[in-house]
């Protein structure tokens, strides 16, 4: 059986080694996590806040009609309901 030169290092370590490399990255993925998570909210709470559409309609002499397609608004729902269950696990991880 090959074993790629990553795996001959992975299991060359010792177990406080591997704790020491595995909580580090642990760390760094839940630092980069926390940002998405901070990004998310941000850009959802901009969103609702700034009444921000992505098309608009031609309602006749002059005037226009703006509204978000249901495509853009499944996206922010999608990131709603991401940012409010991660907020969740947060709070049952405390």
């Amino acid at each position: 059986m090959h074993r790629s030169a990553a795996w001959t290092v992975i299991s060359n370590l010792t177990v406080a080694q591997w704790r020491v490399v595995n909580s580090e990255e642990l760390r760094q993925m839940n630092d980069e996590s926390l940002k998405l998570y901070e990004a998310a909210k941000a850009l959802v709470s901009y969103i609702d806040k700034e009444y921000v559409f992505d098309k608009t309609g031609d309602m006749g002499c002059g005037g226009v009609d703006h509204h978000q397609s249901e495509a853009f608004y499944n996206l922010i729902a999608d990131a709603r309901k991401a940012v409010s269950e991660f907020e969740n696990k947060m709070k049952e991880s405390e």
